[in-house]
């Protein structure tokens, strides 16, 4: 995994997620590279169903760890460990939160363009 972060695209959290995600600085947010490799998708294919393999899982968290750069994302407890390059963040968020990880996830597929109207 390169040192240097790539050029990522900030998303916040959907509204529909409630208000658990408003934090003192605005809405929680994630931020994904802009360019995600075939291959990665590839290995992200059918998430939700390779989640109730603890294997697959950890392979899955390797995937995500080099997709997303950045997040201001908190669990019950504080806040999440930061996920680039490190695989167990996403298992933070994992224990924290499955409906927000699967979220995050499919956020892999979402073009780049459609990121970016998403956000006017």
């Amino acid at each position: 995994m390169p040192k240097v972060k790539p050029l990522a695209i900030r998303v916040e959290v959907p509204a529909q997620y409630g208000t658990a995600y408003d934090g003192e600085d605005g809405r929680q947010w994630v931020e994904r590279r802009q360019r995600v490799s075939g291959k990665a998708l590839r290995d992200l294919d059918g998430l939700a169903q390779k989640l109730s393999d603890e294997q697959a899982f950890k392979e899955i968290c390797k995937v995500l760890a080099g997709i997303f750069t950045d997040w201001n994302l908190e669990s019950d407890k504080g806040p999440l460990p930061k996920p680039w390059g490190c695989p167990k963040a996403f298992a933070a968020l994992f224990d924290s939160d499955f409906t927000l990880l699967v979220w995050v996830g499919s956020l892999s597929f979402v073009t780049v363009g459609d990121l970016f109207d998403s956000k006017n």
